[in-house]
């Protein structure tokens, strides 16, 4: 089995995928910034992550 030579196919994406992405990542920045300065406990954590992840959504490959 030769897996070097397979090639993958080339997905084309419309501009709507990179809209939703956007808008996802920052849901997820509003969020986090929300739950980190609004709520305790957990909320913090779960903010801090919230908004360290929110970029990558923003520019995932794709």
């Amino acid at each position: 089995m030769n897996y070097g030579s397979e090639t993958k196919k080339k997905v084309s994406y419309s501009g709507a995928v990179d809209k939703a992405r956007l808008m996802v990542g920052l849901m997820m920045l509003f969020a986090g910034l929300y739950f980190g300065f609004f709520s305790a406990g957990a909320g913090i954590g779960f903010g801090f992550l919230s908004v360290m992840a929110s970029p990558f959504v923003m520019i995932a490959e794709r």
